[in-house]
C-alpha cells in the first residue's frame, strides 16, 4: 500500500566561516520550509521561514469535497494579510472567486467556460464594482493556443500565443508583456518519444539570445544540458540510481569551472532525504555551501 504523506518538514544548514580571518567552517541549522497534507493528499498548510529561521509567511488552504474552499496568507504573527474563497456550481465547477480584504471590502473573479467545459474568459471586478481586468484564453482541441489580459479600460496589457505538434508539445511560445515591454519567443524541438531535444529563445528583432540542447540515457532520463547565451556556455551533467533518482548534478562554465553541483539521497521509498548543494561565486562573493534535509510524517 503506497504511504500518503501527512508532513513535510525541510531543514537547512549552511556551512559558513566563523569570521573573515578564519579558514574554519562552523554550522548554522534553521527550518526553511514545512508542508502539511490532508488523507487526499492535498495541501493545507505551508510555512516558509526567512533566513533567520523565522516564519515569513503561512499559506493554509481548506478543502470540501475535494474542492478549494478558502486560501489564506498569514504574516509572521499569525495574522490574515488575504483571503480567498470559492463558488462552484452544482456540476463541481469553479464559478467565482472572492479576493477578501482586511477593511471588509472584497473583488469578484468569475470564470466563464466554453463548450468544452474549458475556461475561456476571467473578469475581476474590484470592490467599487469597477472591472478590473479581463483575460481571454482560446484552444486549439485542449490546447490553449492564446492568452490576452486587458485592464478594466480594454487596454491589452499581456498576450501569450502557443502552437503545438502533433504530440500535443508546444513547439512555439510567444510572450509579451505590454506594460514592462518584456518580449520572448521560443521554440522547442522533440525527438520521436516526445523528449526535447533543444529550445531556443529570440529577442522582438528575432535574433538569437538564448539556446538550450538536451540529451537523454536509454532510459530517457535527461543526462546532459547544454545552455548557450549572451553571457557564455554551461553544461550541465546529471546521474540517476536504478530506480531514475537524481543522484548528481553539476555544472560547469565555457572554461570547465565547476559552477555548482547538487548531490541528493533517498530513502527505501524513493523520496529525497538529504540535497548537499555547493556554488561557486568566482571570487565575487563567498561560495554557498548547504545541505537541505527532509523530514517525513505519513497517515
Amino acid at each position: 500500500m503506497e504511504k500518503k504523506i501527512k508532513k513535510i518538514v525541510i531543514t537547512r544548514k549552511d556551512l559558513v566561516l566563523q569570521n573573515i580571518n578564519s579558514n574554519e567552517l562552523s554550522e548554522v541549522t534553521r527550518p526553511h520550509l514545512s508542508q502539511e497534507y490532508d488523507p487526499e493528499n492535498h495541501l493545507i498548510e505551508e510555512i516558509v521561514f526567512n533566513r533567520e529561521g523565522d516564519i515569513e509567511q503561512i499559506q493554509r488552504y481548506v478543502y470540501h469535497d475535494n474542492k478549494l474552499m478558502e486560501e489564506l496568507s498569514l504574516d509572521e504573527n499569525n495574522e490574515v494579510v488575504e483571503r480567498k474563497t470559492y463558488e462552484y456550481s452544482d456540476q463541481g465547477i469553479l464559478q467565482k472567486e472572492f479576493i477578501h480584504y482586511s477593511d471588509g471590502f472584497f473583488d469578484t473573479l468569475t470564470y466563464y467556460y466554453d463548450e468544452k467545459g474549458q475556461v475561456s474568459k476571467k473578469i475581476l471586478i474590484d470592490s467599487d464594482e469597477e472591472p478590473e481586468s479581463v483575460e481571454i484564453f482560446e484552444y486549439k482541441e485542449k490546447n490553449l493556443i492564446s492568452h490576452q489580459i486587458f485592464d478594466g479600460n480594454e487596454n491589452l496589457l499581456f498576450k501569450k500565443t502557443q502552437a503545438f505538434n502533433d504530440n500535443n508539445n508546444p513547439i512555439e511560445i510567444i510572450e509579451e508583456d505590454l506594460e514592462t515591454g518584456s518580449y520572448f519567443k521560443k521554440t522547442y524541438e522533440y525527438d520521436n518519444e516526445g523528449h526535447q531535444l533543444e529550445n531556443q529563445t529570440f529577442n522582438k528583432k528575432d535574433d538569437l539570445i538564448e539556446r538550450a540542447v538536451f540529451f537523454y540515457n536509454e532510459k530517457g532520463n535527461l543526462t546532459e544540458v547544454i545552455e548557450e547565451n549572451q553571457k557564455g556556455k554551461n553544461h550541465t551533467f546529471m546521474e540517476y540510481d536504478e530506480k531514475g533518482n537524481l543522484l548528481y548534478q553539476e555544472e560547469k562554465n565555457s572554461d570547465d569551472i565547476l559552477k555548482g553541483r547538487v548531490e541528493r539521497t533517498y530513502n527505501e521509498d524513493n523520496l529525497v532525504v538529504e540535497s548537499h548543494v555547493y556554488s561557486h561565486h568566482y571570487g565575487l562573493g563567498p561560495d554557498i555551501n548547504y545541505l537541505i534535509s527532509y523530514t517525513y510524517e505519513f497517515h
